[in-house]
């Protein structure tokens, strides 16, 4: 850039040209560097001092984690360490409710298997508090089915299936059906018996499998006994198994019992249905 002197707003005296002669005198000879040499070695020392700025600055620096690393700082050592690569835990977004939930399927209850009627039928089971004439009370099982059906009797066991009529002497009207198996000794076997009016094909002695049917229940008006279509009980040792009944019919016996009376003696009659009568005083 030219001076004002130069420039002509300020006229030079003869001292200020006399001035400028002699630096442009020392310039030459080399007493005052040149102006190219001042700018070189400026440019140097620049460059000098910003390598020396850029080594302390790196020095005293945070260093840097790489990725997957955490930052540790040592009270010891200014300089922070880097750690040991660790896994940084995702977290799962939090769930949301289903707009629509799913209806729970209503628990369905398993028919029971009596054993003598369908699984459907067994419900229809009810407790009788039968009082014998002496005054001794037993429990049998009696069925009022719907009306107007007629449901299929199955043998409990395989064996022997036997069929009298009865005439009401007994407190029982229909036939008196009794499933047992011979093979048993006495004081092992079991008498299953059905009293009511069942509908057979027969009246004579066969051989049954267990399962099969033996008869169907009356859909008339004719009962066994009070308002009841079918009475079933069990005889061992000529006694009433209620054990084996309440096997057979659990939720009979969680229900109240209805009572029954057999007001009437049959004499004369040693065999196992004795259990049921007193003898005539």
């Amino acid at each position: 850039m030219n001076t004002a002197i130069e420039r002509g707003i300020i006229p030079p005296s003869s001292g200020d040209l006399l001035m400028a002669e002699r630096v442009q005198q020392e310039v030459v000879s080399g007493k005052i560097p040149g102006l190219s040499r001042v700018i070189r070695d400026a440019k140097f020392q620049i460059a000098a001092g910003l390598s020396l700025l850029a080594a302390i600055t790196a020095a005293c620096a945070p260093a840097q984690a790489k990725e997957g690393q955490d930052i540790i700082l040592n009270p010891n050592n200014p300089t922070p360490a880097a750690s040991a690569p660790q896994e940084i835990p995702t977290s799962k977004p939090p769930a949301t409710a289903e707009a629509n939930p799913p209806t729970p399927t209503p628990e369905v209850k398993k028919l029971a298997e009596c054993g003598i009627v369908d699984p459907k039928y067994c419900q229809y089971a009810e407790v009788i508090d039968w009082k014998n004439p002496d005054g001794s009370v037993i429990k049998i099982i009696g069925f009022r089915f719907p009306k107007e059906v007629k449901v299929p009797i199955y043998s409990p066991i395989k064996g022997q299936v036997t069929k009298v009529p009865l005439n009401g002497s007994t407190g029982f009207n229909g036939i008196e059906t009794t499933i047992f198996s011979p093979d048993l000794p006495d004081s092992q076997r079991r008498y299953y018996m059905l009293e009511g009016p069942l509908a057979v094909t027969n009246m004579l002695t066969v051989d049954v499998n267990g399962g099969q049917i033996i008869g169907y229940s009356s859909s008339g008006d004719e009962k066994a006994a009070g308002n009841f279509d079918l009475i079933y009980y069990i005889i061992m040792n000529s006694t009433i198994d209620e054990t084996t009944a309440r096997d057979q019919f659990p939720d009979a016996f969680q229900k109240p019992s209805v009572t029954l009376s057999n007001l009437k003696y049959r004499e004369g009659d040693t065999s196992y249905t004795d259990t049921f009568y007193s003898k005539k005083p």
